[in-house]
């Protein structure tokens, strides 16, 4: 088992527009992250792996109180209209030159793929350009998962109808100081979200929440196999 450690938020940096965080066509990309393995449905369980090596890139800046200050005002009012995430990303990545942003209908099909081969929320054209754009303003940061959560979303009729953004959601089950291998027992179809809460290793800051929502349904011997995946990662 990995060393876990659990450690209080400093503020999050967001010193790009507020307004592209919440949105609208100049809204920065997601962050890329290393967190969450492939996940596996058997037996009536669906089988969650975290990677032996996680990190998110990050514009946090952990030398630049100044840095600190505009991430902790701007987190207080990300909070009141319950926005969650605004660290993010960095590179080159499979987003270039295809997709789209949301999940609406066929976006599944055409949105860019990680390289787990989940459907990337937010990431499209765009995503390429702006990391090149700000190479310099991020960085790689190795973190921890403090809380593993996993929840039902619902049918896919009632996903359709509701679907959650990056962040927390009221979860069903939760694994605090996670093993690297986790089971969650299943017993209907559906979407279902697994999150990771992470901290930094060397920094003692609060990267918020990676999530995959994915979707089960039912196999040929009457059990469930994961059939559509999505990353859901926070805007930078």
């Amino acid at each position: 088992m990995r060393r876990r450690k659990f450690l209080v938020a400093a503020g999050t940096a967001a010193s790009i527009g507020i307004a592209g965080c919440l949105g609208g066509a100049k809204a920065p990309p997601p962050r890329k992250s290393n967190v969450l393995q492939d996940l596996e449905a058997t037996a009536g369980k669906v089988e969650i792996n975290t990677e032996d090596d996680t990190w998110v890139m990050s514009r946090y800046d952990s030398g630049s109180n100044a840095q600190q200050n505009i991430g902790n005002a701007a987190g207080s009012f990300l909070t009141s209209v319950s926005f969650i995430g605004v660290a993010s990303a960095k590179g080159k990545g499979a987003a270039a030159g295809r997709g789209v942003t949301g999940r609406a209908a066929g976006g599944y099909t055409k949105a860019p793929r990680t390289h787990h081969n989940r459907a990337w929320l937010y990431a499209g054209d765009y995503t390429d350009d702006w990391y090149e754009e700000h190479e310099e303003d991020v960085e790689k940061y190795p973190v921890e998962i403090a809380t593993l959560g996993v929840a039902f979303l619902g049918s896919t009729e009632e996903f359709k109808d509701d679907k959650p953004g990056p962040g927390a959601v009221p979860w069903d089950e939760t694994y605090e100081n996670p093993q690297d291998i986790e089971t969650y027992d299943v017993e209907q179809e559906g979407w279902y979200r697994v999150g990771a809460k992470l901290v930094g290793e060397n920094v003692e800051q609060d990267f918020k929440w990676e999530a995959v929502d994915f979707k089960l349904v039912e196999d040929d011997t009457g059990g469930y196999k994961v059939a559509k995946q999505w990353k859901v990662s926070p805007r930078i």
